[in-house]
């Protein structure tokens, strides 16, 4: 799954949202997680196609996801 979140997030949190990505990540799901320095919740959707329309690509063409339970900030 692909989970990003923008940093200043409060709809939910980006805290919530990266204990989100490794209690998924831990319980053995296949997660791809971004985090967007600087945005809110709105703002991040337009910075995550950089990274979300790739990951939809190679998940439709059966490819290897790269986990990234703990993202650093992009």
């Amino acid at each position: 799954m692909f989970i990003g979140t923008g940093a200043s997030d409060l709809t939910p949190s980006a805290l919530n949202q990266l204990t989100l990505m490794k209690d998924a990540c831990a319980a053995g799901s296949v997660v791809e997680g971004h985090v967007y320095a600087g945005l809110g919740h709105s703002a991040m959707v337009n910075a995550s196609l950089r990274d979300s329309i790739p990951f939809v690509k190679k998940a439709f063409a059966g490819e290897v996801i790269t986990l990234v339970c703990e993202p650093h900030l992009q």
